[in-house]
Parts: C-alpha cells; sequence; structure tokens
C-alpha cells in the first residue's frame, strides 16, 4: 500500500482510529491511535514529507491490544508524515477495517513546531463553539485554528473537517456544515497532526 503524495488515502477516516502524534523529541515521534475492537493488527506507513517521498510500509503490529508505537532514529527538525491501517485476518490474508487520515509532524530542535490543540473561533450563529443546533437545509460555518506548542507551525495542510453521519449534516473542506436530516453527529475538526476538536451537531 503505497502513494506518492502527501494526500489521504482514499477511503480514509478520522472517526475511527484518530490517529495522532502524542510525544516528540529531536530524534522521535510517539504516533497513537485508538483501538479498533474487532482488529487483529495494525500496519504503519510513513516517511519524510514530501511529495517526491512515497509512504513505506514501517511495520506490522500484530498485537490488537495496541494502541501506540515510537518511530526512533529521526531525523532533527524534520517534518514526517504518517498513516495507520487497522487490519483483520481473513484466510490467509489481511483484510483492511479502515485507514486512518494523514498526519504530519516535526520532530523537536528546528525551526517549526506542532500544534498542542484546536481552537473553535466561530461556530455559525451558535453562542457555543462546540455544539449547534440546525433545521434542515440551512448551514453555518466553522472557523478554527491550529495552536502552537511553542515554535510557529509550518502547513503541510490546513484544519480538515469530518462528519460521522454526512446524512444528518454533512461538511465541506472549507468547514461549512450542512444540515440534511433530523438527527445528532459529531463533526471533527483536525489538525495536521492528528489533534482534533469535536463539534456536535442536533438537526431538527
Amino acid at each position: 500500500m503505497k502513494t506518492k503524495y502527501d494526500g489521504d488515502l482514499s477511503g480514509s477516516k478520522y472517526e475511527f482510529l484518530q490517529a495522532k502524534i502524542t510525544k516528540t523529541t529531536a530524534s522521535s515521534l510517539k504516533l497513537s491511535w485508538k483501538k479498533i475492537r474487532s482488529a487483529d493488527g495494525y500496519m504503519i506507513y510513513g516517511n519524510r514529507c514530501g511529495k517526491k517521498n512515497a509512504y513505506q510500509h514501517i511495520l506490522t503490529i500484530k498485537k490488537p491490544n495496541s494502541t501506540s508505537y515510537t518511530m526512533k532514529k529521526l531525523k532533527k527538525g524534520a517534518y514526517y508524515k504518517y498513516f495507520v491501517v487497522a487490519y483483520k485476518n481473513v484466510g490467509g490474508g489481511k483484510a483492511v477495517i479502515t485507514i486512518s487520515k494523514t498526519i504530519h509532524s516535526t520532530t523537536k530542535g528546528g525551526k517549526y513546531g506542532n500544534a498542542k490543540s484546536v481552537k473553535i473561533t466561530k461556530l455559525g450563529a451558535s453562542k457555543s463553539t462546540s455544539q449547534i443546533s440546525l433545521k434542515p437545509g440551512k448551514s453555518a460555518l466553522i472557523k478554527g485554528k491550529s495552536i502552537k506548542k511553542d515554535k510557529k507551525i509550518r502547513s503541510h495542510r490546513g484544519l480538515a473537517y469530518e462528519s460521522t453521519k454526512p446524512s444528518v449534516a454533512a461538511v465541506t473542506k472549507k468547514g461549512k456544515i450542512k444540515a440534511k436530516s433530523k438527527g445528532t453527529c459529531k463533526i471533527f475538526v483536525y489538525a495536521q497532526n492528528g489533534v482534533a476538536k469535536v463539534i456536535r451537531v442536533t438537526v431538527k
């Protein structure tokens, strides 16, 4: 499973694995994700950031309870990209359950840093920045930003958005929520290193 681009793989989702970098040093990055109950293991792919650097298979973790792995012997102050694949053993092979979104993070010691959190600055006309109610057919714009940990962030991509139920409320690449039908769902707003904020949407 390889791609020569920095972007996400087709069919990848943020919701299930919620992959992110949780610890950084000058020579290592700790990649963490949520456990998938039906998974028999996880495969990690990655490389230095850059469109010319194809994703490479780093390792296969044959432990269903594993939720992290630390990449070591990395270059100081350099950006890396990773994604995680949860798999199930089927008929002597590995069937993909879900693929995480690609995350981008830098090691310490360079000119740039990583996001420590995501802040929602405005959520349509709602007084809250964590929940909103809409009627079918109505829309609202999410405005947010990545909050730096220390040094400024070199942008590999802007904030990204994902709805858990697009049939209830969809969200565009620019953060515009479109209410579709009655129900509730969540919208993840996540930074390039995987840290995220969750917005709860109710369509009445």
